[in-house]
């Protein structure tokens, strides 16, 4: 019970020497993304008490020292880095879709309908026999696909990198 007290006390007299910025919030390094607020190693300013109760005791932020502004310079370089990789994987990933069409078979009618429909999980595991990665969720299929044909289907990749996947759907 006294080192709870002792605990609780040593915490308040650590939060009342919090750095305020110019408008009287608390200033913050950020160590992890968090959105409407900005990005991992930016300097924002906040109220104290989400500082207090959320920001620092998540690890979501650190107090803005000389020490923390460092910790932060280096994640805020690896996040670029890792940034830039993903951006990379992406425009590879567009060039592999430019050149791999998919050509898959299923059972149809004399009209040419589907007796089932192709889904984006369906292109999702064609792409993964040809190498490429992409989520389910990423393929903008409007619907699914119940006709014989050609179809054009858009791929949202990273950040506004869209590559197009083209697919011949044909008889069994």
């Amino acid at each position: 019970m006294i080192n709870a007290i002792k605990d609780k006390r040593a915490r308040r007299h650590q939060t009342s020497k919090l750095p305020t910025g110019k408008n009287g919030g608390v200033e913050l390094i950020l160590l992890q993304e968090i959105d409407k607020l900005g990005k991992i190693g930016d300097l924002v300013e906040v109220k104290r008490g989400y500082a207090v109760n959320y920001l620092i005791p998540q690890g979501l932020a650190a107090v803005a020292t000389e020490k923390t502004r460092a910790i932060a310079a280096a994640r805020k370089a690896e996040a670029e880095a890792a940034h830039a990789k993903k951006i990379a994987d992406a425009q590879e990933t567009v060039k592999k879709l430019a050149t791999s069409p998919l050509t898959l078979t299923a059972t149809t009618d004399d009209n040419g309908n589907l007796y089932g429909s192709i889904y984006k999980k369906e292109i999702a595991a064609a792409l993964k026999e040809k190498g490429i990665e992409v989520k389910a969720d990423n393929i903008g299929l409007e619907g699914p696909i119940k006709v014989t044909g050609f179809y054009s289907i858009p791929i949202r990749l990273f950040e506004g990198i869209e590559g197009k996947v083209d697919i011949t759907v044909d008889r069994a």
